[in-house]
């Protein structure tokens, strides 16, 4: 929606053309894109950068975000794109790009948005239900690897963020577009795992996949511990049988 407003259009236009005045350039600018972080909660800064990554307005005086040949900034020059959560510090973000064409659709800059992605990240990461081993993680295929969206601190994938694709085979196969339940290895430990794709960005080719996963003993540690009761007053029928067998005999 921001890149579709008129007066930002027509000032880059301008601009491009060498026709407004830089600072009633800056000025007005601004505060277009103040007036739309202040219309949403998960706008936390907004900028505008040249084809060449050189910033040309913002709402913040300094950025700190990214920049030239950044994987978000070289994709939003194309396409709409929303970007991996990143953790910022003790936060998560995630950057909107987007390209701004003038009416005549020429590339006049690309707008980027620094997101709030606490609760994204939240979502996609919320093991409840799964127990002490249990984890979702979600990944996208990098090459011969899977790069995954932010693992837990404490998990076994917190060190690299990522792994070979034949080291989770359930995650290969929902970045493959398919889904299901079964018990599999994920970094080579015995898990069972529920998985599917994810449309995180449905306008790219780039797939996601997400897996629930727990480790194996967990999953069927109620089972096992069933069947040990079962054994003891299995046992204890059987010493009891023997017992009541040798009684009568001696009658």
């Amino acid at each position: 929606l921001i890149t579709s407003r008129t007066r930002l259009r027509q000032l880059l236009q301008a601009r491009a053309l060498g026709t407004v005045d830089e600072v009633l350039f800056l000025d007005s600018t601004r505060q277009i894109l103040r007036d739309a972080a202040a219309g949403s909660e998960a706008f936390r800064k907004i900028w505008i950068t040249e084809l060449s990554g050189r910033v040309l307005t913002s709402t913040e005086p300094n950025l700190g975000g990214p920049l030239a040949g950044d994987e978000d900034v070289e994709a939003g020059k194309a396409l709409p794109h929303l970007g991996i959560p990143r953790r910022l510090g003790d936060e998560h973000v995630a950057y909107l790009a987007a390209p701004i064409q003038d009416n005549e659709m020429r590339f006049v800059g690309v707008l980027m948005a620094e997101l709030d992605a606490a609760q994204l990240v939240e979502l996609l990461t919320d093991p409840s239900g799964l127990s002490e081993s249990g984890e979702v993680v979600v990944g996208t295929k990098v090459g011969d690897s899977v790069r995954f969206l932010m693992p837990r601190a404490d998990s076994d994938l917190s060190g690299s963020g990522s792994l070979p694709l034949d080291r989770v085979p359930a995650l290969a196969k929902a970045l493959a577009g398919q889904q299901g339940t079964e018990v599999t290895l994920h970094n080579e430990r015995e898990v069972l795992a529920a998985y599917q794709p994810v449309h995180y960005q449905p306008s790219e080719e780039r797939q996601f996949g997400l897996v629930a996963k727990i480790d194996l003993d967990e999953a069927y540690a109620p089972v096992t511990r069933l069947r040990r009761l079962l054994l003891i007053v299995e046992g204890i029928l059987v010493v009891v049988g023997v017992g009541v067998a040798v009684a009568v005999t001696r009658r």
